[in-house]
């Protein structure tokens, strides 16, 4: 979408370029994340408390952990991490608002929705916690180890959360 179709100017655009911790760069442009194909970050990646939204296919095939600041208040609840597999743990700030991780899990602040299982997490099985009532599109993509997840009969699947997950090997606890 365009940007004066959001009503930004590019103009007045507020851009920041953050260095990644293992190496490449990521831009912030009005709070939203941004990487491009050019500058890859890779190894544990902090994000900038610039950072407040997450969107669609963020593209972060070489980053193995990934921090999320209080600030980060926004984050696509489809497919967000499409290209990451090398993250095996989620970090949020105990005082974000809205976002949480449990166990390197991303879930929302009151646990009720289960955002993201990072694809190179090295569980072989997983059981959804009781308290998750949703599970949302993407959230088990294309994992590297997962065989197995449990889902308790009181969550409910939005879109594909199971996308190239666990060899089908899903099933109600």
């Amino acid at each position: 979408m365009a940007s004066s179709m959001l009503g930004i100017n590019p103009a007045h655009a507020t851009t920041q370029t953050f260095s990644c911790g293992g190496g490449g760069s990521y831009t912030v442009v009005n709070g939203v994340f941004t990487v491009d194909s050019r500058h890859h970050c890779s190894g544990a990646l902090v994000l900038d408390a610039s950072v407040t939204t997450l969107e669609y296919a963020t593209y972060l095939p070489n980053v193995t952990s990934l921090t999320i600041p209080a600030t980060t208040v926004n984050i696509s609840t489809q497919n967000t991490f499409i290209a990451r597999s090398l993250i095996t743990e989620y970090i949020v700030d105990g005082n974000n608002p809205n976002y949480k991780s449990v166990d390197g899990v991303l879930y929302s602040k009151n646990g009720t929705k289960l955002f993201s299982y990072p694809q190179s997490n090295a569980g072989l099985s997983f059981t959804i916690p009781a308290d998750v009532t949703e599970i949302t599109d993407g959230a088990f993509h294309a994992l590297n180890v997962l065989q197995t997840v449990n889902i308790t009969e009181t969550a409910t699947l939005s879109g594909q959360p199971f996308n190239s997950c666990c060899n089908g090997n899903t099933g109600n606890t």
